[in-house]
C-alpha cells in the first residue's frame, strides 16, 4: 500500500513538473534569455572599464634595462695637448632605470574620464533592466497565447461533440423517416469543417508552446491559469511612474555621459604636472661616478594640435544637445503609449463584458433551438446555425478574456514594472 502511495506522490509531482503558471513561465524566460545575458555580460564589462579608468589615479612605475654594443670604444683626444688620450666609455655596457610618477595636475581629464566611465556604467545596468522588461512581457505575452489556444482547442472539441450528437440524432430521425437525408449531410459537412478546426487549433496550441519552450528552455504540457489579474493604477499615477521609467533614464545618463566626455576634450588643453622619483644607472661612461643615482624632480608635459580638441569638445556638445531633444521626445511618446495602453484596456474590459453576455444569449438560444428541434419546429440548418453561434461566442469570450490580461500586461511594461 505504501508503495502504491509512493507512486501516486511521485506520479503527481512528475506531471506537476510539466506544468506552469505565469510567474515560472516569466522567471524561467529571464533566466534563459540569450539577450538578457548578453547585456550583463555588457554590465560587467563596463563595471571593468570603470575599475580600470580609477587605477589612473595611482602612481605609474616603470622600469627600462638595456645593453648596449658599440661598434668601437669613444675616446676623449689630449694628443694637441701633448697628453695621451684615454677611453670615456666602454664598448659593451648596460643602462638601468626605474622609479615611479605621480601626476599631480591633468586638468580634470582622470576625473573627466572615470565619470564618463560610471555614466557608461549606469546606462549598462538600466539597458539591462529595459531588456528584463521586454523579456517578461514576451514571456507572459507568449503564455496567454498559449492558454488562449489551448481553451479555444477545448472550445472546438465542445464543438465537434456536439456535431457529433446532432448528427447522430439526425440519422436516427432519417431511419424513422422524420427528416430528408438532405439533414443528414449537412450535418455531416459541418462534422468535417468541426473536425478541420479542430486540427487547426490544435497545431496552433503546438506553436504556441514551442514557443513557450524557446523562451523557457523547458518542455511545457500544461499551464495553469491565473485566477485573476489585478487592474492597472490610476491613469495619473501610471503617467508620473512613467518618467521614471529606464528607457527614459538611459537617455540622462547618455547626456551625463557626453558632457564627461565634453570636458576630457577640454582637459587635454591644459599642461600636465608631474611629479617623478627615478633611480638611473649607467657603466657606460668609465669616469663618472657614481654609476648609479637617486632623483626626484617635476615635469610638465604640454602639447597641443591646433584646435582640435575644442572642435572635438564642440562636436560632443552638439551631440549632447541632440540627445536631450531625444529625450523631451521620449516622454511624449510614453505618455501617448499609455493613454494608448489604457484606451486599450477600457475596450478589452467592455468587449469581454459584452462577450460574456453574448455567450449567455448563445447558450441559450441553443438550448431552446434544441428543442424546438426535436418537436419538428426549426430545421436542422436553423439547430447548426445556432449551434455554430454558441462556439464563435465561447470563441469570443475566450480572446476577450486573455486580450484584456495583454492589455494590463502592456501597461505594466510601459510603466516598466513588469
Amino acid at each position: 500500500m505504501k508503495g502504491f502511495i509512493l507512486v501516486l506522490v511521485l506520479f503527481a509531482l512528475f506531471s506537476r513538473g510539466f506544468s506552469m503558471t505565469l510567474e515560472e513561465v516569466i522567471e524561467l524566460a529571464v533566466k534563459n534569455s540569450k539577450p538578457l545575458l548578453s547585456a550583463r555580460r555588457e554590465t560587467e564589462a563596463a563595471k571593468l572599464e570603470l575599475s580600470a579608468q580609477r587605477q589612473s589615479f595611482l602612481p605609474t612605475l616603470f622600469l627600462s634595462y638595456g645593453g648596449t654594443i658599440q661598434a668601437q670604444p669613444q675616446e676623449f683626444e689630449l694628443g694637441f695637448l701633448g697628453f695621451e688620450d684615454f677611453q670615456t666609455s666602454r664598448r659593451t655596457f648596460q643602462n638601468l632605470r626605474f622609479g615611479a610618477r605621480f601626476q599631480l595636475f591633468d586638468g580634470g581629464l582622470r576625473n573627466s574620464l572615470t565619470e564618463a566611465a560610471t555614466y557608461s556604467l549606469s546606462i549598462s545596468k538600466l539597458q539591462e533592466v529595459e531588456k528584463e522588461q521586454s523579456i517578461k512581457l514576451e514571456a507572459a505575452l507568449a503564455f496567454f497565447d498559449a492558454l488562449s489556444t489551448k481553451e479555444l482547442v477545448e472550445v472546438q472539441k465542445k464543438q465537434l461533440e456536439s456535431i457529433n450528437a446532432i448528427l447522430t440524432q439526425r440519422e436516427a430521425f432519417f431511419k424513422a423517416g422524420l427528416i430528408t437525408v438532405t439533414e443528414v449531410l449537412q450535418a455531416r459537412v459541418r462534422q468535417s469543417e468541426a473536425l478541420r478546426e479542430l486540427q487547426r487549433a490544435e497545431g496552433q496550441l503546438r506553436i504556441s508552446l514551442e514557443n513557450l519552450k524557446r523562451l523557457t528552455g523547458r518542455e511545457v504540457k500544461d499551464l495553469n491559469p491565473p485566477e485573476m489579474m489585478p487592474e492597472p493604477e490610476p491613469l495619473e499615477r501610471s503617467l508620473i511612474k512613467a518618467q521614471k521609467r529606464a528607457s527614459l533614464k538611459i537617455i540622462e545618463e547618455q547626456a551625463k555621459l557626453l558632457r564627461a566626455q565634453r570636458k576630457a576634450q577640454i582637459s587635454a588643453i591644459y599642461p600636465q604636472i608631474n611629479l617623478e622619483a627615478l633611480y638611473i644607472y649607467s657603466d657606460q661612461n668609465l669616469a663618472i661616478k657614481p654609476r648609479g643615482n637617486f632623483q626626484a624632480g617635476i615635469t610638465l608635459d604640454f602639447s597641443i594640435r591646433g584646435l582640435e580638441a575644442i572642435k572635438r569638445a564642440s562636436a560632443i556638445s552638439e551631440r549632447e544637445r541632440a540627445v536631450l531633444a531625444n529625450l523631451e521626445e521620449q516622454r511624449e511618446l510614453i505618455r501617448l503609449e499609455i493613454l494608448k495602453a489604457y484606451e486599450d484596456y477600457k475596450v478589452s474590459l467592455e468587449n469581454l463584458k459584452v462577450a460574456r453576455d453574448n455567450l449567455k444569449y448563445a447558450q441559450e438560444l441553443f438550448r431552446l433551438s434544441q428543442k424546438q428541434y426535436e418537436n419538428q419546429i426549426i430545421t436542422g440548418l436553423e439547430l447548426l446555425e445556432a449551434e455554430a453561434s454558441l462556439t464563435q461566442a465561447r470563441k469570443a469570450e475566450i480572446v476577450a478574456k486573455y486580450d484584456l490580461f495583454k492589455s494590463i500586461l502592456r501597461i505594466k511594461r510601459q510603466v516598466g514594472e513588469l
